[in-house]
């Protein structure tokens, strides 16, 4: 039994390969899909997941004020309400788009010079906490600050 192939087999196996591959279909599901994007719960009482992009619809579940939700399609439904009929598909079903907004999450540069004066700062991620340093109590928590927010 033969184990080794020769020189001249090698490259016309390679190349029929080769020839194979570029003759077959492209695969077209990865330009199908939509990365989702992130929303966050904007309504202090949180927001309802219902079954249908319908008020009327069962509620699935709650999200709290302030969750992260991914958003994989807009949904205009003819349930209305009238005055924004906009609704978002996420896991489990529908919610209401009056009760989210859109965030990204946009990591930069660690900046480790800061003017003495101080300067501005764009807040690129859904949400952070301002801390405030006492030294008779160390850091303290201040505000959150939310995304798309400058602050100084």
């Amino acid at each position: 039994m033969k184990t080794q192939l020769t020189r001249r087999e090698f490259l016309k196996y390679g190349l029929l390969g080769l020839g194979v591959t570029a003759l077959m279909p492209k695969h077209t599901a990865s330009a199908s899909y939509k990365k989702p994007r992130y929303m966050l719960v904007g309504n202090k009482q949180g927001t309802s997941i219902h079954k249908l992009p319908d008020e009327a619809s069962v509620i699935m579940y709650q999200r709290a004020f302030n969750d992260i939700i991914n958003v994989y399609e807009e949904v205009v439904s003819t349930a209305g309400p009238a005055w924004n009929p906009i609704w978002y598909r996420v896991w489990g079903g529908y919610a209401f788009s009056g009760d989210l907004y859109e965030v990204k999450y946009q990591l930069n540069p660690l900046q480790t010079e800061i003017r003495e004066t101080g300067q501005l700062a764009e807040v690129t991620v859904p949400y952070t906490r301002s801390m405030f340093y006492s030294r008779y109590d160390g850091w303290i928590p201040e505000y959150l600050l939310y995304y798309g927010s400058t602050h100084w």
